[in-house]
C-alpha cells in the first residue's frame, strides 16, 4: 500500500504513517478481545492541490465512496478520515491533508490481523480508485 501510493503511478502520496500492533480490546462497544489501529496521512502528490481545503474535502468523500462499496457489511474492521492543517513548506503556505485511522479487530492475534487485511486491501483498492479520479478530473489548484 505505501509503495503503491507513494509510487509514480499514484496521484496521492503519504508523509506519516503509524501503527500500534495488537493489543487487547477495551472497547465496550466490541466483544472482540483483540484490536489493532493505526494512521496513514494522505495527500495530493501535486502539493498545490492541498492548499485549496475544498479539494481535500472532495478527496475524502470520493475515499469514503469508494471504501463503501469495497466492503459491504463487514464489521471486523473500520476506516475514518480527518482533515488535518498541514503546512507546505516549499510552496510557504498552509494547507490541508487527510488522517485516515484504520482499526480491526479479532479475537485472536491471527483474527485480527486477518481483519486488518480486509482493511488494507479495500484501502488499497479505493486510493487507487481516487487515484483514477484524480487523473480524470483534472484537478487545477
Amino acid at each position: 500500500l505505501l509503495k503503491w501510493v507513494n509510487g509514480n503511478e499514484s496521484q496521492l502520496e503519504s508523509n506519516d504513517c503509524a501503527f500500534g500492533g495488537v493489543t487487547a480490546n477495551t472497547d465496550p462497544n466490541c466483544s472482540k478481545m483483540m484490536t489493532c489501529k493505526g494512521r496513514l496521512m494522505i495527500l495530493y502528490r501535486h502539493l498545490e492541490l492541498n492548499l485549496n481545503c475544498e479539494n481535500v474535502k472532495m478527496l475524502s468523500k470520493s475515499l469514503l465512496s469508494h471504501l463503501n462499496k469495497q466492503v459491504v457489511d463487514f464489521q471486523l474492521g473500520a476506516i475514518s478520515t480527518t482533515l488535518i492543517p498541514a503546512n507546505y513548506v516549499n510552496l510557504n503556505e498552509l494547507g490541508t491533508q487527510i488522517l485516515i485511522s484504520f482499526y480491526a479487530w479479532g479475537d485472536d492475534q491471527h483474527e485480527t490481523m486477518k481483519s486488518l487485511d480486509i482493511v488494507f486491501c479495500a484501502l488499497a483498492e479505493s486510493l487507487k480508485l481516487v487515484s483514477k479520479d484524480i487523473e480524470l478530473a483534472k484537478l487545477q489548484p
